[in-house]
Parts: C-alpha cells; structure tokens; sequence
C-alpha cells in the first residue's frame, strides 16, 4: 500500500483504491497534509497502520484473487437500501442466493440487494447507502465482515 502523491489517495502496490471502512489503527484513514507516509504496514493489534518507512518491515500486500470467496452477513426479507449514492454492479440474475454469491466476489461490497420484479442485484460498497427500508419486492443482504476485518471466530 502506498500514497499516491499526484492522486493524493493512499492505493494499492495494483492501484486499486483502499476502501474508506478498512480498520485503520486510529479508526480513520490517515491523512496526509504535509508529509505522506510512502506505506502501509499492520499494527501489533491487526489494524493498518501508515508511516514513514526508514527501515526494513512487512508491508501489507494488494488485492490478490482468491478462489473461494465468504460472505458472512444477515438476509432482511422485505427491505431494500436507502439514499443509495452509487453501485459496484447492477446485474441480472435469477435469485436472491445469486445476489449474495455475487456479493461474496467483491471485497468492496457491503450489501447486496435483490430486486424480485427486475430480477437484478444491486452490489453496495463502503457508505453507498444510509439504512433500509421496507419494499415486500426486494430482499437485502447486509455483510457483517470483510477483508481486512477481524473476525469473531
């Protein structure tokens, strides 16, 4: 992970984007007004942590795909997400299991809602929605964990 001076937004080493929700050290990301930490390491408690490198550490690693994928989380029956600002993907599919499998593919996403009518997914990633709603047509799984979080087990 490093800071990306011209973006200035910490990425990748692939550039690919550090999600907002990951669990920093400080329970924020870090910012970087005058002098940007060049990585990203992880603290003794699990969390990522950013600094000034000047000797050698263990860095944290980018995105690598893996082959089985886990989403852990709570089906709400009869609801869909409030003042949606944006998507990962909308996609046809037939089912609401679809919708939670396809969840489980992105490390980004946070819920994942089933439109029975359209037979569509709508994939939610880090503060892209605010609650949920009743809709009887739709069907919302809501993550409980992801990469990067601790789990309970």
């Amino acid at each position: 992970m490093k800071y990306n001076r011209t973006l200035h937004n910490l990425i990748w080493a692939d550039g690919a984007d550090v999600a907002p929700d990951m669990p920093w050290e400080n329970d924020e990301v870090p910012s970087y007004p005058s002098h940007p930490h060049n990585s990203g390491g992880l603290a003794m408690d699990g969390r990522l942590k950013a600094w000034d490198w000047s000797w050698r550490v263990y860095s944290v690693c980018g995105y690598h795909t893996k082959t089985f994928h886990e989403a852990v989380g709570t089906t709400n029956s009869a609801t869909r997400p409030t003042n949606v600002t944006s998507s990962i993907a909308d996609i046809a599919v037939g089912s609401y299991l679809q919708c939670t499998i396809l969840c489980s593919e992105y490390d980004f996403c946070r819920a994942a809602h089933f439109d029975l009518l359209s037979e569509t997914c709508k994939i939610l990633g880090p503060s892209s929605y605010t609650d949920l709603e009743a809709d009887a047509a739709s069907t919302t799984f809501v993550r409980a964990r992801y990469i990067g979080q601790a789990s309970d087990d």
